[in-house]
């Protein structure tokens, strides 16, 4: 049994090629700052009405994320200071309602033990 040295790219390919994917590491805190910017001013660069819809329709879909995302972006608007008081409260009426949503109990499990 010989080793052939080979390049980043050829082994990588023949990795593909046998169906097994490399990992994707996980964001760093520079990234995650950099991500919970971009999603801060695209929200608040929309209407207080539009950003309600947006965070209400998240809010059903994704009630935990939603959750972690209003933290984010709260803190990441008093860090930099932006008040926007229509648009916060928009965001906490949307995570009141992940909350509730939450805290629902599903139909048929009331007895469920």
């Amino acid at each position: 049994m010989s080793i052939e040295p080979c390049t980043k790219q050829d082994f990588e390919e023949g990795l593909r090629e046998d169906g097994i994917d490399q990992p994707k590491p996980e964001p760093t805190g520079p990234e995650i700052y950099r991500q919970v910017e971009a999603r801060m001013t695209a929200l608040i660069n929309t209407s207080a009405s539009d950003c309600a819809i947006t965070m209400d329709a998240r809010a059903e879909r994704d009630p935990v994320d939603t959750i972690g995302e209003v933290t984010q972006l709260l803190v990441m608007m008093n860090h930099k200071g932006i008040e926007k008081k229509s648009h916060r409260q928009a965001m906490l009426r949307a995570a009141r309602k992940a909350l509730n949503s939450i805290g629902e109990v599903p139909n048929g499990t009331e007895n469920r033990d």
